[in-house]
């Protein structure tokens, strides 16, 4: 059995036209020719349509694999279609950072590695990357703040009032997180809005927990 055969399976599809490519909206899923193994012609893997480059025909594919690069031809499921091969998935890689309370770093390890095992028996689990740390005992609020310039003084005969950045619109997105999870929160693009950190107003605390 080759290399194709060993990482894929066949699949029917039907190639998308130019005005059809066109037309496909950002997130749209598509089957698009591999990034990695583009010499092996037919070998196709999954992914979503990222963004459009301008009035081209190409388009920026976000494969379900984390890469992003550029295609011209993209292919969608059609039963009947031309056969070609589709990567398939060897399993899942689950990226998150965990806060084991009361417990030292060598006790969570453990004791995390013994529940893995008992829910999915010994060597499945693969332990791609193991990082852990010591949690000072704080705690932070979250916010997305909006900043505007707001006049500060009476305005003048001729001219404009002085202004300055101040904010004026705040949302909360958690309240009461342990010091080092603040950093892995996200604001909205959006302009004008930034993320604030502050200390803990321990009144109201929201954390999401298994």
């Amino acid at each position: 059995m080759g290399f194709i055969e060993n990482c894929a399976h066949p699949v029917h599809v039907r190639q998308l036209s130019d005005d059809e490519v066109k037309a496909l909206e950002v997130g749209s899923e598509v089957f698009a020719p591999s990034s990695d193994f583009r010499s092996h012609t037919g070998l196709l893997e999954r992914g979503r349509i990222a963004e459009q480059l301008g009035n081209s025909s190409k388009r920026r594919v976000l494969s379900v694999y984390g890469t992003e690069y550029s295609v011209d031809t993209l292919y969608v499921p059609s039963e009947g279609g031309e056969e070609k091969w589709l990567i398939k998935d060897s399993g899942s890689r689950v990226s998150t950072s965990l806060f084991f309370t009361g417990l030292d770093e060598e006790e969570a390890i453990e004791r995390l590695r013994k529940a893995l095992r008992e829910e999915f028996g010994g060597g499945v689990v693969e332990v791609w990357n193991t990082r852990s740390a010591p949690v000072r005992d704080i705690r932070w609020d979250v916010y997305e703040i909006r900043m505007d310039q707001v006049p500060v003084g009476p305005k003048p005969q001729r001219g404009k009032a002085p202004t300055e950045w101040r904010e004026v619109e705040r949302r909360p997105l958690a309240r009461g997180v342990r010091d080092g999870h603040e950093r892995h929160f996200m604001g909205k693009e959006q302009m004008g809005w930034r993320l604030q950190i502050e200390l803990h107003n321990p009144e109201i605390t929201t954390v999401d927990t298994i």
